[in-house]
């Protein structure tokens, strides 16, 4: 009775007010449940429907859930099994709504309120983070963006240990015509700056690119670039911002270019026997002589020059060094220049001195040029301030040198020139000549010419045509037409050689050394899968790719065991074909691929007509017609032989004979020496067999 008078009320309170109230006489709301115990002592709540994941994708494949649903809440007891289309979002046990069309997750963690992938509160870990994919899935390792409390944030990483920690093998910068990534410091301060650091696997070692916003009396202000070695910065090149100066080593350069420490330039071509060096007084860099290049000197010794007087030289060589000295004490420093002759300006080139020193007392050293490298004035050799006047003049015309004694005694100068010795050409490069003969130990190296060409058809040669590369279609030529080879291996000779185009030998020593037999030109396929695996191929075309109008092929391949046969082909106006075939068993067919006797012949066997005249020629023939009489060859040598020979003669007779056996007439038991073949009767045409010891003569009418 009790349950009915609720009924009754609530249905009168539901009429009036259009709301419900459940252990309450007043609802706030259209479902107003209020709790009936607040001790703990019963299970005070409200259990919405139940169903497994796999029941609601059922039912909304079955359109149970439709628009006229949107807003319904379930409790889905466990994730679906094949979370698609609107259950998609169901991979856990949860709650859900349906908004019309899916099913969304009701957040219900204390840490977090997100749907799909938006931001999660991880209280715990003192971050905000994107919880899951755009899909609702799970986010992969790696893939994190989170936000700590403090500020830092991670991109790859959920323990970010910077302002900006980024875990990925990329960053790119994009967008408009000119992006920019702008690192801007707040000091002012010698030794403060923004940088950019690379580091190794450990963090002591790497380099950096730092600006440095200050400066002092031992820092530029500017850009450093710095090596880490065990954990400290050493300045490697400077850029000055304010004079634009370049500095390696030093970090106050003052020049355009400022080195500290040595220094070394070397030019590969014009001026390949020289090297750009530093002065040991004032830094400045000048081009000096490799001292390794130059040949044994040869010397010449000009004596009693008298005062006033010349003497001429004339250079050997065309590249070298020449070096002159007096004999007077006081002045025996010696003048040496490197000297280049051009035989098209017919002028001395000095390209720099060394060795040179003041001669003692003082004294000078002059060169009076018109360009920085031709020399057409004089060089003083040695002068000194207890004798007036200058001891030489050296003058150069030409490839001839010139010493003019200025001296007031007599003098002796010695002159000696040692030649230049050219070093190898780099043939990858520049272009160049080789002296002599070259010889490359590769011990236990390897050389190998790689190419990237994508287009061409000779990418390596030798004297043009002799020897050609084609690197794009892996393709090698030899000969004068095979320059654009035509096949992997491309052989071709000009018109008119009577040698060989090719020769394979062996050197095979045989059972003496276990040699065995030798194989000259071997042809075989490395595919397993092919029983026509190699041939040989005659081309009427001008062009080896043209069709074969002939072959030999190898068939029968067995792989496992090394068998195989030959089947030889040929072409004519109907087909192109096999003719005759040497089976792996030793069978041979003709007209037929598959003999089955020693010799198979499909079709007419012919023999043309052959005229014998001379005794005892017929050792090798099956056919013989005859007009004189003639020898049969040994029977004893001949085992197996087939003789046939006919009497042209249209009269009179011929008579045969053996060089070796007898002659027996058919099955007759009685032996002759000759035979005798008459024109007009059965004798006419004979056919004759060796048995090895003796011939039988067969007949018509045997």
């Amino acid at each position: 009775m009790k349950n009915i008078l609720t009924i009754v009320v609530m249905l009168i309170s539901m009429t009036i007010y259009a709301q419900v109230g459940i252990n309450n006489t007043s609802p706030k709301s259209t479902l107003d449940i209020t709790a009936k115990t607040s001790d703990g002592s019963k299970p005070e709540g409200l259990i919405i429907p139940k169903l497994s994941g796999d029941n609601i994708h059922t039912a909304t494949a079955n359109a149970v859930y439709g628009a006229a649903q949107k807003g319904l809440i379930v409790y889905a007891s466990s994730a679906d099994t094949n979370p698609t289309g609107a259950t998609a979002n169901i991979t856990a046990a949860g709650y859900y709504y349906f908004d019309g069309g899916a099913w969304q997750r009701i957040l219900e963690t204390s840490s977090g309120d997100s749907t799909n992938d938006a931001w999660v509160n991880d209280t715990t870990n003192s971050m905000v983070k994107l919880g899951a994919k755009a899909d609702g899935t799970t986010r992969a390792v790696g893939t994190d963006f989170v936000v700590k409390d403090d500020g830092k944030v991670g991109i790859g990483t959920n323990t970010p240990t910077t302002n900006l920690d980024v875990i990925g093998s990329e960053i790119r910068l994009r967008g408009g015509d000119n992006p920019v990534l702008r690192i801007h410091s707040a000091a002012n301060e010698v030794n403060k700056g923004g940088s950019i650091e690379f580091n190794e696997n450990g963090t002591n070692w790497g380099m950096r690119i730092r600006h440095s916003t200050g400066s002092d009396t031992s820092t530029t202000e500017g850009m450093i670039i710095e090596s880490k070695i065990s954990g400290v910065y050493s300045p490697i090149l400077t850029l000055d911002e304010t004079s634009k100066y370049v500095g390696i080593g030093t970090t106050t350069p003052k020049a355009a270019l400022h080195l500290l420490n040595s220094a070394r330039f070397e030019l590969p071509h014009r001026m390949k026997d020289r090297v750009l060096k530093t002065s040991s007084d004032n830094g400045d860099l000048y081009w000096a002589p490799s001292n390794t290049n130059y040949g044994a000197g040869a010397s010449t010794t000009i004596t009693s020059l008298a005062n006033g007087a010349s003497a001429t030289y004339t250079f050997a060589n065309t590249k070298g060094m020449v070096r002159i000295a007096t004999a007077i004490s006081f002045c025996g420093r010696y003048w040496q220049k490197d000297f280049d002759f051009d035989t098209t300006n017919s002028t001395i080139a000095f390209i720099t001195g060394s060795g040179v020193g003041n001669p003692d007392g003082g004294g000078s050293e002059t060169m009076t040029s018109n360009s920085s490298y031709n020399l057409t004035g004089s060089m003083i050799l040695c002068a000194d301030s207890s004798y007036p006047g200058l001891p030489a003049t050296i003058t150069i015309s030409g490839n001839t040198l010139t010493i003019t004694n200025n001296s007031n005694v007599a003098r002796n100068y010695y002159i000696t020139e040692f030649p230049y010795l050219s070093p190898m050409i780099n043939l990858y490069t520049e272009n160049g000549s080789l002296s002599s003969n070259r010889t490359v130990n590769l011990a236990a190296n390897t050389l190998a010419f790689n190419s990237s060409a994508t287009t061409g058809t000779s990418h390596f040669s030798v004297d043009g045509s002799t020897f050609s590369v084609d690197a794009v279609n892996n393709r090698v030529g030899i000969g004068t037409i095979a320059t654009v080879p035509k096949a992997n291996l491309h052989v071709s000779s000009p018109a008119g050689q009577s040698t060989p185009i090719a020769a394979f030998s062996i050197v095979n020593c045989g059972s003496g050394c276990s040699q065995g037999t030798a194989k000259n030109i071997v042809l075989n396929n490395i595919h397993t899968n092919n029983s026509l695996f190699a041939s040989i191929d005659f081309v009427p075309g001008g062009d080896p790719t043209d069709p074969s109008g002939a072959s030999i092929q190898g068939i029968d391949r067995d792989f496992t065991n090394n068998y195989a046969g030959l089947s030889f082909f040929t072409r004519n106006a109907t087909d192109y074909d096999s003719r005759m075939v040497i089976k792996s068993s030793g069978n041979v067919g003709i007209g037929t691929s598959a003999p089955a006797t020693t010799l198979t012949v499909n079709g007419i066997i012919s023999s043309g007509v052959q005229n014998i005249s001379t005794a005892g020629t017929a050792v090798n023939r099956t056919v013989v017609s005859a007009t004189t009489n003639f020898v049969l060859p040994s029977a004893v040598t001949n085992p197996g032989a087939i003789i046939f020979t006919r009497n042209i003669n249209t009269s009179g007779s011929i008579t045969v004979t053996t060089a070796g056996g007898n002659i027996f007439n058919g099955g007759s038991t009685v032996a002759a020496t000759s035979y005798t073949m008459n024109a007009t009767d059965q004798t006419k045409t004979i056919l004759w067999i060796s048995d090895g010891i003796n011939w039988t003569a067969m007949t018509s009418n045997f």
